[in-house]
Parts: C-alpha cells; sequence; structure tokens
C-alpha cells in the first residue's frame, strides 16, 4: 500500500477538489479529514510488535470490500451525534481507499515478481515522493497532522466495531511515536532500529518503513507506476465520495467501484511490471 506521506498528499491534493458535503465538513474537521487519510491502516499501530485483536481488525477491514466496509462507515455517519465530524473522516476513508484499491494490486504482481518486501515497495515511493516535494525523506516527521485527541478518537470508533474511543486514540498515538521512531537520518540510529527489528523478529516485514538513503534502482519503475496510479485514484476518489453521500442520505446505492478491497483484487496476476524506460510511456488505464 502507499505508506503514510503517499496518503497524506493524496488527501492534500483532494482536498481543494472536495464537493459538498464534503468541502464544509472536512473545512469544519479538518483532523478527522487528515487521520481518515490512513484508513484501518491506524489500527495496525495499536500494540505494534505482537498480534492482538485491534491490529486484528485492521487487516479484517482491508480484506473486505468497499461495499461491506463503507456500509459500515454510512450506518456509523448516520447514527453520529456530530454528523459533519463524521463526514469529514469519511471523506479521508475514501481517500485511503481509492489510492489502496488501485496501487494494491500493482504491488502485489511487482513483489511477485522483484521478490521485494510490501514496506520496501512504499519505503521507496515515500521517499520518492518526499524528494519531488523538496523534503528530506530520513528528517521529515510524517504524522505532525495525526491529532490524536480524544473527542477525535470518539468519532472514529463507530466506523470500526467493537473498538471504544480509547483503543483508537492509543492506536493514533502509536501511529506518531512509530513514525518518530522509524525516522533514521543518522548511521548509529538506523543501526539499532535494523537490529531492534531484528530482535523483534520483524526485520523483514518491517525494515522497509525505514526511508533508505538512496533509491534502489528495482525500484524505478515502480515508483513510476504508483504515482500514475495516484493522479487515477483522484477520479475515483471523487466519484465515490459522491456515491457514499448519496447512500448515507438513502438517495442512491454504492456503485461498482466499490465492489474492491483495500488490498490487490482479482486480476492482479495479469498485470505487468515494465523496465523503467517502457515505463515512462506506459498508460497504467490500459489494464484497468
Amino acid at each position: 500500500m502507499p505508506a503514510t506521506y503517499a496518503h497524506h498528499r493524496f488527501g492534500e491534493r483532494l482536498f481543494p477538489m472536495l464537493q459538498e458535503p464534503f468541502r464544509t465538513a472536512a473545512q469544519s474537521y479538518r483532523s478527522l479529514y487528515d487521520v481518515g487519510q490512513h484508513g484501518p491502516d491506524i489500527l495496525f499501530y495499536y500494540r505494534a510488535l505482537k498480534r492482538n485483536p485491534v491490529s486484528g481488525l485492521g487487516g479484517e477491514a482491508h480484506r473486505q470490500t468497499g461495499r461491506v466496509f463503507f456500509a459500515q462507515a454510512a450506518a456509523a455517519v448516520r447514527a453520529a451525534q456530530d454528523k459533519q465530524a463524521a463526514l469529514a473522516y469519511g471523506a479521508g476513508l475514501i481517500c485511503h481507499f481509492a489510492l489502496d484499491s488501485l496501487c494494491h494490486s500493482y504491488v502485489e504482481k511487482k513483489m511477485q515478481q522483484s521478490g521485494l518486501e510490501h514496506t520496501a515497495i512504499e519505503g521507496e515511493f515515500e521517499r520518492y515522493l518526499m524528494e519531488q516535494d523538496g523534503l528530506h525523506p530520513q528528517r521529515q516527521v510524517l504524522t505532525g497532522h495525526i491529532c490524536p485527541t480524544q473527542e477525535n478518537a470518539a468519532v472514529i470508533a463507530p466506523f470500526f466495531p467493537p473498538l471504544k474511543a480509547e483503543q483508537v486514540g492509543q492506536a493514533l498515538r502509536s501511529m506518531v511515536y512509530f513514525n518518530r521512531l522509524l525516522r533514521a537520518p543518522g548511521l548509529c540510529k538506523r543501526g539499532l532500529l535494523y537490529g531492534g527489528l531484528w530482535l523483534c523478529g520483524k526485520y523483514k516485514p518491517m525494515h522497509g518503513m525505514v526511508i533508505p538513503y538512496r533509491p534502489p534502482e528495482a525500484c524505478r519503475d515502480s515508483n513510476l507506476r504508483l504515482e500514475k496510479l495516484s493522479r487515477m485514484a483522484e477520479g475515483k476518489a471523487l466519484r465515490c465520495m459522491a456515491e457514499f453521500a448519496a447512500y448515507v442520505q438513502k438517495t442512491g446505492e454504492l456503485g461498482a467501484e466499490f465492489d474492491c478491497t483495500f488490498e490487490a483484487n482479482p486480476g492482479w496476476e495479469a498485470l505487468r511490471v515494465l523496465p523503467y524506460e517502457q515505463e515512462l510511456r506506459y498508460d497504467p488505464a490500459a489494464d484497468c
């Protein structure tokens, strides 16, 4: 999946394109829109070094279709005491869904073809985007927009039943903590992090979250493809928001674009992973 910076960057790009009722809601509750951009990923940070039911719920949510997940989200919006706050969070969730559902199939194929870990591909994409934006990838704080307040947690929890606000709040605080922990501009801290991950048995799945110093040659093509897919996801996000708004108001249904999951979807095996020179000229819409 695209990771922390990629998801927030995507949500920032969508913000001026938002239509009502999401525009006013996101303007009024910007921090909830920002947290929503990270979707169920926030739950992975709850007691992150060992399996538990809360982080397991994050995985379960990723395996659900958008139709199932956003039916529950619509129920949460309808039941919310502050519907504007819930709509702001829902808009962010749709940003996350649109980006994940378009990118994950390619990432799965790239993993199969290259042998790279998921986090290595997404970590390199993070570095690529931050360099494009004139930021220092190893020093950049990626969670400055995350506000782990009890008020925000209380809005978010009904989107992930049976979680309680206290659990969501702890997940958000852990997200801020671990993202800062994994920021390693110096060799000493980087070495300690790698050693700690190795001792915890988490090196293989998590070492890619420590942004690399140099871009790996094997990801030049995937950076281009993921950037193109991110652009395609803008239109999907806006269409899904319009359908979700109608569904919440019971004046419409969720369309076919909600039939995807947050993960790799059927047919991913047929996607093409191209050499960099061919990727420069390739239009991923051909695979859709």
